[in-house]
Parts: C-alpha cells; sequence; structure tokens
C-alpha cells in the first residue's frame, strides 16, 4: 500500500516553482516610502487649513416661511415680502374676477418655507380682458385717436415735452402695443409737446463770452447785443438780460444783452426821394432820433410827400441815438378842371370846354 506524499515545505501552491526570498536592504526605496508619505501628510495638511478657512468664511442662510401676498397689491405684497427677506417677481396676466393690480396667485403658496433671498413669483390681475391696444407710436394724435377710438377703446391724452420728437406725435401708451386694454377700455396716449422751455439764466456782471457760452448751451439765441458806457466797470461785463431771468422762453428763442462796452456806430440809411411812410418803415429800428421838418411846395410838385433833405449823410456812420431831421414837402393839390358854355350857345349841340388853372 502506498504512503501519502508528504507535503512540501516552503511551498505556498503546488503551482509553479519555488520563489526566492530577497532579503538583502534597499535604502533608496526606504526614502522615496518615507517622502511619499510625508507628501500625503503635508497635502492633507494644506487641504485641511483650506477646508477650515473656507468653514470660517461660509454664512448660514436661514429659512423663513412664505407668507401670503394673494389678494394685496403689487406695491404692497413687494413690501411684505421684503420684510422677511424675500425677492418677488411679477407677471401680470387679465383676470374677470380679481381688480387691476391685485396679486392673484403665488409660487410658492404661502407658509412654505424657503432660503432668505429667494424670489416668490406672483401673478398680478391687469383686470378683465378687454380690446387688444393697436400700435400707434410715431401717429399724429389726431391720427392714433381714430385708430384707438375703432378698436373700441377710450382715449386719455397727456403731453410729454421731448427734444427730439415733433409736437403732437405719439410717444408712447399704456397698456403698451399688443397688450389687453382693462375692463375700463382706457388708453393713455403720451403726445410730444415739443423740446421743453428755456429758463433765462442769470446774467448780471458776468462776462460777455461767458454769458454767451451758456446760452448756446441751453439753445436760446442772443438777438442782439447792445452796449453802453460804464466806466465804473469793465468792458465786456453783462448788464441785463431781456426777458428778464427766470423766464421761460422756447427752445431757439431770442434773447438781447445789454453790455459795458463801447456803442457800435450806427450807418444811416439813404431815405432822400423816399415817401414819408417809407422812409419811416426804413428808420423804424435804427436807434436814431429822427424828426420830420416840412416845407410848402407849388401846387402839384411831384414830390409832395417825399424826403427832400436828410439831416445826416447816407452811409455816414453816427453814434446812437444822434438826432436827424428830415425835410419832407408837402404841396396843394391841382383844382378839379371847369367846363364853360358860350353864351347865346346853350341850345346848341356842342360845346367848348376850357380848363382854368389857378396861379
Amino acid at each position: 500500500m502506498d504512503e501519502p506524499a508528504s507535503p512540501r515545505r516552503g511551498r505556498v501552491t503546488d503551482v509553479g516553482g519555488w520563489e526566492p526570498l530577497d532579503r538583502r536592504p534597499h535604502p533608496f526605496a526606504a526614502v522615496l516610502t518615507m517622502a511619499a508619505l510625508v507628501g500625503v501628510f503635508v497635502v492633507a495638511l494644506v487641504g485641511l487649513g483650506v477646508a477650515v478657512e473656507q468653514g470660517d468664511r461660509r454664512v448660514d442662510v436661514p429659512d423663513v416661511l412664505v407668507p401670503s401676498v394673494e389678494g394685496t397689491g403689487e406695491d404692497a405684497a413687494r413690501e411684505t415680502l421684503e420684510e422677511v427677506g424675500l425677492l418677488m417677481e411679477v407677471s401680470e396676466a387679465p383676470n374677470e374676477l380679481v381688480p387691476r393690480g391685485t396679486v392673484f396667485e403665488q409660487d410658492p403658496i404661502p407658509g412654505a418655507r424657503i432660503e432668505q433671498g429667494s424670489a416668490v413669483s406672483v401673478g398680478v390681475s391687469t383686470g378683465p380682458a378687454g380690446p387688444v391696444v393697436p400700435d400707434v407710436v410715431g401717429q399724429q394724435i389726431s391720427e392714433a385717436t381714430g385708430v384707438l377710438v375703432a378698436a373700441g377703446l377710450t382715449v386719455e391724452v397727456s403731453e410729454v415735452a421731448d427734444e427730439d420728437v415733433r409736437v403732437g406725435e405719439v410717444l408712447g401708451t399704456e397698456p403698451v402695443a399688443g397688450r389687453q386694454a382693462g375692463a375700463d377700455r382706457v388708453v393713455a396716449v403720451q403726445v410730444s409737446s415739443g423740446p421743453a422751455p428755456r429758463t433765462v439764466p442769470e446774467v448780471a456782471d458776468r462776462d460777455v463770452i461767458e454769458v454767451v457760452e451758456e446760452l448756446g448751451r441751453l439753445e436760446l439765441r442772443p438777438e442782439s447785443i447792445r452796449r453802453v458806457v460804464d466806466e465804473s466797470l469793465a468792458d465786456g461785463t453783462v448788464l441785463s438780460i431781456e426777458p428778464a431771468p427766470g423766464t421761460e422762453v422756447p427752445r431757439y428763442g431770442e434773447v438781447e444783452l445789454v453790455v459795458v462796452g463801447t456803442p457800435e456806430p450806427v450807418v444811416m440809411p439813404a431815405v432822400e426821394g423816399l415817401l414819408r411812410s417809407t422812409a419811416t418803415e426804413v428808420l423804424a429800428d435804427t436807434p436814431l432820433d429822427v424828426t420830420f421838418r416840412v416845407v410848402a411846395l407849388p401846387a402839384g410838385d411831384p414830390r409832395d410827400g417825399r424826403v427832400l433833405r436828410q439831416g445826416v449823410a447816407a452811409m455816414s456812420e453816427v453814434p446812437r441815438g444822434t438826432p436827424v431831421e428830415l425835410v419832407v414837402g408837402s404841396a396843394p393839390q391841382l383844382p378839379a378842371p371847369t367846363t364853360t358854355v358860350p353864351r347865346g350857345s346853350e341850345g346848341s349841340t356842342t360845346a367848348s370846354t376850357s380848363t382854368t388853372i389857378a396861379n
């Protein structure tokens, strides 16, 4: 009978040959292993430090209960939510039962717990659905009114100053185009009233160049600059402005300045030979002291009513306010011609006429 074979010593399994064990020291491998362990330890410490630092900076945001805002106005709902630290997002929609401007739904629902600083969505009623507002922006108000009335809407007009849009042109509507009007079917229409009026500035004791620059920025025009002599002030000092400071005038309105300085001379127009009425019109805007002296002319003189002489030569330069005398001729009218019939020829069919001219 065969004996069982005894197990072999030093064998792990019956598969494969003997594995020699390396019992020699390996210092380099040991150093690498220690360095790796130290690196892992350092990384762990750094990560821990970062985690602690971020943990110190982290702010815990508390949760709050969502209050009920249904049935309140939009402004009141916003105030209620902001009191507990919540925001409000609004969406408008028609509602046949809820008045215009009133909240009819909210999300999340009242009593829900959400993080402070979160937003609550609310639906705000625009009232019962009315006609859709047509687009009339850019049209003249007369044309726009016809379009809106034809759509079954009532128009309320308000004027708004605008620097660029012509007077009477529609700037906008409320509700805006494409939205449905309320149950009252009223549409508010904003219409341009043109540029806003300008306020005449204070100018006294300021330099004329500075004042003219400011008038330019206000889009006002100095129609004239009248100079007067004032030895107590420097030339170029503005004394006054007309219209008075504080007066509202249209854009591009004209103003008149009075400035210290030597007045510019006036050029005397040529009026000799003109009718008195024509000469008066020519000299109306000239700062001269004009007087008329009438002289007699023979009857029928064609110079009747015309300027015979002017006291200041035409095109000469004179100071403002210079007295100028104009001599105007005046001639009596010629008598009307008379007809005489020779004596004894009353019955004849022909008659001779003679004209008597008085000397």
